[in-house]
């Protein structure tokens, strides 16, 4: 891994839209970014454009902070867990949401980053927004266990 993991963790600094150049540094041409599809903004996102997308869409709803409390490091992967908090654009409503973050590393680059977030306290802070009616449709249900399953899959 020529990734070093300090890397990863100031590349959350650049989670921030005039930022985000210095994360694309980080990140393979071929890059997945995975997202649980039990938020709207969740689903399987590849290369620059589909990372672009990804962020574009979370970012158009809440404003975000991330702090990462610990980093583990392991083989082609790092996993950096800690929180998430913020507001709800639409409404205000404020959260704070345990996240883990799995990295896959490759020749230096980012292939696969893959984002676990406490989706039903998300989803709460979402919710509010709903039932205010100042934002609707911001939250996806499961029809089933198996489609929560592979919710965190890509498929080709």
């Amino acid at each position: 891994m020529n990734t070093p993991p300090s890397r990863i963790v100031e590349s959350y600094a650049g989670f921030r839209p005039k930022e985000l150049p210095a994360v694309f540094g980080l990140l393979s041409p071929r890059v997945e970014n995975v997202h649980a599809d039990k938020l709207h903004w969740g689903g399987c996102y590849r290369g620059y454009e589909g990372a672009r997308r990804f962020f574009g869409q979370f970012g158009a709803d809440i404003n975000s902070t991330l702090a990462i409390d610990r980093l583990i490091v392991f083989g082609d992967g790092v996993v950096a867990a800690g929180w998430t908090e913020g507001t709800v654009k639409a409404t205000g409503t404020a959260y704070r949401v345990q996240v883990a973050d799995l990295w896959r590393i490759m020749d230096g680059r980012v292939t696969r980053a893959q984002f676990f977030v406490d989706h039903p306290r998300m989803r709460s802070a979402l919710e509010v927004s709903d039932r205010r009616g100042r934002k609707a449709n911001l939250t996806n249900e499961y029809h089933n266990r198996e489609e929560m399953k592979h919710s965190y899959e890509c498929s080709n």
